[in-house]
């Protein structure tokens, strides 16, 4: 799958420029890619949509917040990978490899059982929805 998702990013980044920006380890990454638009174009036409991000390399962080949330390459990373020569699985979280998801699955788990089995809560206060007030709307005659 580590490789399924880096391929999808891949064949996105094609569309993108890499040019250094400011500092050493920042550049900014422009992506343009085409955008079905629904009104003001002929059915079948695209206009183009750019977006413009900053990859700070020694940070392994991009503004569009995906490299720093998914820990997995944004395409702006990916491009800038290419620019680099550098391989970007060696960008990839520990969290995706193989041995991680069988160290997560090798304990024993136990089933849960059915709610009738479970037993009485006690001391736990009961929780009721809250209460609707009605917003003002159109008075009515």
């Amino acid at each position: 799958t580590e490789h399924a998702m880096l391929e999808e990013f891949t064949t996105g980044s094609v569309t993108c420029v890499v040019k250094p920006f400011e500092r050493d380890d920042a550049f900014q990454v422009t992506t343009t890619s085409k955008k079905k638009k629904r009104t003001g174009l002929p059915m079948g036409r695209s206009e183009d949509d750019l977006t413009c991000e900053i990859v700070q390399w020694n940070d392994l962080t991009c503004t569009c917040g995906e490299f720093q949330r998914r820990k997995f390459s944004c395409i702006h990373a990916l491009a800038l990978c290419e620019k680099l020569k550098t391989n970007p699985l060696q960008y990839v979280d520990d969290c995706y490899s193989i041995e991680r998801y069988h160290k997560t699955y090798a304990a024993k788990f136990s089933h849960v059982p059915e709610v009738s089995a479970w037993p009485e809560a006690s001391g736990v206060p009961r929780l009721l929805p809250p209460a609707i007030v009605s917003g003002k709307g159109k008075e009515t005659e």
